[in-house]
């Protein structure tokens, strides 16, 4: 068994690291506030609690841990890798195409289709601040990282927009000192 497979018998845990399910992190909390309340109770406060009560929590926790694991082993591929529209992966597919035959017009027209169509697409919108880079539109390029930042699945590309956004002000300032030499 794969070690990150065992997430599925934590309940909500695969459903919110994987997917990012906010839904999903109360059943990981009350989960996990179940979990501790059963080890305390049986290895610190085992004065207090009767037996049959921490026998009936352990009890309790076992169960959701087993259920958690037989609800998701199931969709488990689908989890860790979701399905992506063959439509938009293959217009993502051309406008990268595009972008590396240096057709940056077509590609970006391309990727306005696409963020038309998915508003939260940070890869189209990462890849736009790219193109605004090297058509020399730093301005309109750092919209497009702004943008990608404020949207939940921008999160990962954190390295690459950082490092967009160094090269889009370098541009800006290069500009800038080119434009105040040949005043």
């Amino acid at each position: 068994m794969n070690l990150s497979r065992i997430a599925v018998f934590w309940p909500g845990l695969p459903q919110l690291w994987y997917r990012s399910q906010w839904s999903a992190l109360a059943y990981a909390m009350f989960f996990a506030a179940a979990l501790n309340l059963a080890l305390l109770s049986t290895f610190y406060w085992y004065q207090w609690y009767p037996l049959w009560l921490n026998r009936l929590l352990w009890f309790s926790v076992f169960t959701a841990s087993i259920w958690s694991a037989m609800k998701s082993l199931p969709t488990w591929n689908s989890l860790v890798n979701p399905p992506v529209p063959a439509n938009l992966d293959s217009r993502f597919m051309d406008a990268q195409r595009q972008y590396l035959q240096g057709n940056y017009i077509e590609a970006e027209g391309v990727l306005i289709k696409l963020l038309d169509r998915n508003p939260e697409d940070a890869e189209a919108m990462l890849l736009l601040g790219t193109i605004c880079r090297r058509t020399k539109r730093s301005k309109q390029g750092l919209l497009w990282l702004q943008r990608t930042e404020m949207i939940e699945r921008g999160s990962k590309w954190r390295h690459e927009i950082s490092s967009e956004r160094r090269m889009l002000l370098d541009q800006t300032q290069e500009s800038l000192a080119a434009n105040a030499t040949n005043s």
